[in-house]
């Protein structure tokens, strides 16, 4: 879950990211969070010393698939810190840092445990209209490690989405869906779509 608060659903097993990320504690808000049926183990909420703090979690779990470790990130969006917050960065500034240290914390997962990767990327995929340099980026910390399972329009989403799953080549996806971020009534809930996926072994 991205950008969700602390305490609603007392059933299963929950783990999050800090509080602070960078523009101000907000009680019981969190960038993101992750659920199982089953306990947690091998919880990370740090990623890498480099990252923004609040944005990153991880742990490994019980699943009918067997053990997976799953990975939540909470990519800085392009204006973060540039106009509001500590309005000391450039355009990408952020996402670009975060980016850059992906690729360690790739490589520092369980080994022999299958991968999942969600959370806010604030970018889609294919390209939008993100900066050449900054869709390239991102493709490249992910090549080889982990498929997009939600990159292209996804069934049930006003628009193609910023918030992605995916995963190692252990596993594979059964079918991708969305939940809009528009009630029936037009209210809106959120500024990005709920993205879905469900999975099995390759």
């Amino acid at each position: 879950m991205c950008e969700g608060y602390t305490g609603f659903d007392e059933t299963g097993h929950w783990i999050a990211s800090g509080a602070d990320y960078g523009y101000g504690d907000t009680r019981g808000r969190r960038k993101i969070m992750l659920w199982s049926r089953e306990p947690w183990r091998d919880v990370n909420a740090i990623g890498h010393s480099s990252l923004p703090p609040g944005r990153f979690i991880a742990g490994t779990t019980d699943t009918n698939c067997g053990p997976v470790h799953v990975m939540g990130l909470a990519i800085p969006w392009a204006m973060a810190h540039v106009a509001t917050g500590q309005k000391n960065r450039n355009p990408w500034q952020d996402h670009m840092r975060y980016l850059d240290h992906v690729p360690d914390i790739l490589a520092n997962r369980p080994p022999a445990v299958p991968l999942i990767v969600t959370g806010d990327f604030n970018q889609r995929v294919p390209r939008g209209r993100q900066p050449k340099a900054v869709f390239e980026k991102l493709s490249e910390v992910f090549l080889g490690a982990v498929d997009l399972w939600t990159a292209g329009e996804i069934t049930g989403a006003d628009r193609q989405p910023v918030c992605h799953i995916g995963g190692s080549s252990e596993l594979r996806p059964l079918a991708a869906g969305a939940f809009s971020r528009r009630q029936r009534s037009g209210k809106i809930l959120n500024d990005h779509d709920a993205v879905t996926a469900r999975i099995a072994r390759a």
